[in-house]
């Protein structure tokens, strides 16, 4: 009997686990999304994500670092997302260029989050 009360326990800890993971990654996919539509519209080319990378999560806020791509070369992206009950909102976006940022060159810290691109043809973001 103890060890059924055990497995509840564990199992109740880590559904809790995952719910706050899904609100994560739900933001992280925003942000995903935020970060390859500013890309395209700064730079005017086609666009892909590369990954995102949470820096800081609080209560209220939530900071990523984004990689994105274009015809050039890659780049990084900060995108700070409110968090309101089960909703996120962007808050800020901007490329940025400080060597003291993690960046994409290992998959350390690296989110499963949704891949997105713009086609310059298209105009249209399209996430899978």
């Amino acid at each position: 009997m103890k060890s059924l009360a055990m497995a509840l326990l564990v199992l109740g800890f880590a559904q809790a686990g995952f719910a706050v993971e899904t609100q994560e990654l739900k933001c992280a996919d925003q942000a995903v999304k935020a970060a390859t539509l500013n890309n395209f519209k700064r730079f005017n080319a086609s666009t892909g994500s590369c990954g995102a990378k949470l820096l800081t999560a609080g209560d209220y806020l939530e900071t990523y670092l984004v990689c994105v791509s274009d015809e050039t070369e890659p780049s990084e992206w900060i995108v700070v997302m409110s968090k309101k009950g089960d909703k996120c909102k962007v808050k800020y976006a901007d490329n940025q260029y400080d060597s003291e940022t993690p960046n994409f060159e290992s998959s350390e810290g690296l989110l499963k989050t949704v891949e997105c691109s713009i086609d310059y043809g298209d105009n249209k973001l399209v996430c899978k």
